[in-house]
């Protein structure tokens, strides 16, 4: 019998435009009346998933932040994994001379360390990075990010060079490449697969009972070892290869799709 279902949030339970369909809230409400805990796993810090987090009315209820790197309930920090800013910064240096934009985050907040096309254009068009803010010495000495992310200007492969320098990060850090996109560092242990399984574990529910719901490649870790993995119908390939089920319905409407067929309906396993 499922317990517990986490979705990813970008490419999942909302589309490109970001907003969160009326639907998916009253889901999360289905669920809990089922004696379903439902809640997220997302790639982004804290402050970009407020609005989320309230409507989906996660009051008490624990959810993953910034790819498994941060858990948070009820407004407060239940663990958070952080990287020391030195070792990263000849790969900024090459990022920023092949005029990539450097994102970086400190609890839970999100900031550009310089203006580029890219960050003029998620200025406008969902207010974010409005703090820019390059990096000082003092910076470089002390700082301790959650993540920072590098944002390709040309998909061109320019990843490459960024890439072989994480390669010869100090054991502590990981990676997570996104094609030819966008390549982002942080904590080794920030995984969403880890940070599911900590969650299950802090909720007293075996991950045999947890489903897990998600698009992209920093979701497989987690589809893999829940005890059911559902890649919505949009999701990348390797999504939907590591995945128990694949929607045929994109975004919300797989959620909901696989909530009806697992949690619902006649698939659910007692």
């Amino acid at each position: 019998m499922i317990k517990l279902v986490v979705t990813d949030v970008d490419g999942t339970i909302v589309a490109k435009d970001e907003i969160l369909h009326p639907e998916v809230p009253a889901l999360a409400k289905q669920l809990r009346r089922q004696g379903i805990i439902y809640t997220i796993a997302t790639g982004r810090v804290e402050s970009q998933v407020e609005e989320y987090v309230k409507q989906l009315e996660l009051d008490d209820t624990p959810y993953i932040a910034c790819n498994g790197g941060v858990i948070v309930r009820g407004g407060q920090v239940v663990f958070r994994r952080t990287v020391p800013l030195a070792p990263l910064r000849q790969a900024v240096a090459v990022a920023e001379a092949l005029e990539m934009s450097v994102l970086y985050s400190k609890n839970g907040v999100e900031r550009a360390c310089r203006l580029t096309d890219y960050v003029r254009q998620q200025q406008r068009d969902f207010g974010r990075y409005q703090e820019v803010i390059p990096f000082d010495e003092k910076m470089w000495e002390s700082l301790e990010i959650d993540k920072l992310v590098f944002m390709a200007k040309v998909r061109d492969g320019s990843l490459d060079a960024v890439e072989a320098l994480c390669r010869r990060l100090p054991e502590e850090f990981g990676y997570k490449r996104y094609a030819n996109k966008a390549l982002e560092v942080l904590h080794r242990d920030s995984t969403k697969e880890k940070g599911v399984q900590s969650l299950a574990e802090m909720l007293g529910i075996p991950m045999e009972q947890v489903m897990a719901v998600g698009d992209d490649l920093n979701d497989l870790g987690m589809l893999r070892a829940a005890g059911i993995g559902v890649a919505v119908g949009n999701a990348q390939e390797p999504a939907k290869e590591a995945a128990d089920y694949v929607a045929s319905a994109p975004c919300y409407e797989g959620v909901m799709e696989a909530c009806q067929r697992f949690c619902f309906g006649k698939e659910r396993t007692q």
